[in-house]
């Protein structure tokens, strides 16, 4: 029997798989600890997009698969693309008072583990080099949270999509 559509378990097994075969292949490389910005309170330092959307994502689900930080990087960047509340730059979607919840929770924001943050900004520049698949991929999610984590949200206006890792992602009705 000839298969004439691929199934989006199908896709999210393709993604999984090229991030472990990536994973494998960047394991080797060397980490220049030069590159990993140093700073301990993001809103007192200015970082290009691709440092900003990494620490992000080192913050959030550094210890994530890599499709469950695709998956929160498709979440600002549907953000940024809404603009209005959220913001329309990645530095006002993300520094947000209250959108996420490590840039305001008084902890400092220096990144230790460098194998993560190169891991990340991997992700980073590989998502912004082709956000139309990656957004294809993530069917319109704006908002996630972690597993067991309580927030004031209206559920009623959103529709739960999946759960990837600890991770449960949501769309707007």
């Amino acid at each position: 029997m000839k298969k004439d559509k691929i199934s989006k378990r199908e896709v999210l097994g393709y993604i999984c798989l090229w991030g472990l075969v990536a994973a494998w292949y960047f394991s080797g490389e060397e980490a220049n600890a030069s590159e990993v910005p140093v700073f301990h309170d993001v809103h007192k330092v200015e970082l290009s997009t691709v440092d900003l959307l990494t620490t992000n994502l080192y913050h959030e689900s550094r210890g994530e698969s890599d499709l469950s930080n695709y998956l929160i990087l498709a979440v600002v960047e549907k953000r940024k693309n809404l603009g209005g509340r959220y913001g329309s730059t990645y530095e006002e979607v993300i520094l947000r008072p209250k959108a996420f919840s490590w840039t305001g929770d008084g902890k400092s924001d220096l990144m230790e583990d460098h194998y993560q943050y190169y891991r990340l900004k991997n992700i980073v520049e590989d998502f912004l080099t082709d956000k139309t698949f990656y957004m294809k991929i993530a069917e319109g999610v704006d908002h996630y949270h972690k597993v067991g984590h309580t927030t004031n949200w209206d559920y009623s206006k959103l529709i739960r999509r999946y759960q990837v890792d600890t991770h449960v992602f949501y769309k707007h009705k």
